[in-house]
């Protein structure tokens, strides 16, 4: 299976052209359980980043 993310290098998120979260990541068994809770086993990951919560529709 490819990677399709590198967590050793910083992790960019864009949403509609704009930066949204920037941060270093790193692998936790926390994440990894969380996600394991569906069956599909492309839907589990191992580390996760915090996402600033937005106002939906504002723009």
């Amino acid at each position: 299976m490819e990677a399709i993310l590198h967590i050793e290098k910083e992790i960019l998120l864009y949403v509609n052209g704009e930066e949204v979260a920037r941060a270093m990541v790193s692998p936790t068994v926390g994440d990894l359980l969380r996600t394991a809770r569906t069956p599909d086993a492309a839907l589990h990951f191992h580390a996760s980043i915090t996402v600033p919560a937005t106002d939906a529709g504002t723009q």
